[in-house]
């Protein structure tokens, strides 16, 4: 086999593998949170501005057990309030 074919037929797996992993994979944009007021500090100003846990019981009352907030540059983070959830 020409060395061509086999290098092409290995990239058009590896594309396909990787879109199947992406859109079948799980996604925390499906997780409940508050939005992000800022890129750079995403929600960890809120998070550590109060007192202890004051942002955390907060946002597991509005949101559930399973939040997911926004760190530092936007990087999606979550807080698991039980393990219950995890467990599902």
């Amino acid at each position: 086999m020409d060395p061509v074919f086999v290098a092409v037929g290995f990239l058009a797996l590896v594309i396909v593998y990787e879109t199947y992993r992406r859109y079948t994979g799980i996604s925390l944009a499906d997780v409940p949170g508050p939005e992000s007021p800022s890129f750079i500090m995403g929600n960890t100003k809120e998070l550590y501005q109060g007192l202890a846990a004051e942002a955390d019981f907060k946002w597991q009352a509005q949101y559930g057990n399973v939040i997911r907030f926004k760190g530092p540059f936007s990087v999606c983070s979550f807080l698991t309030c039980s393990i219950y959830p995890l467990i599902r």
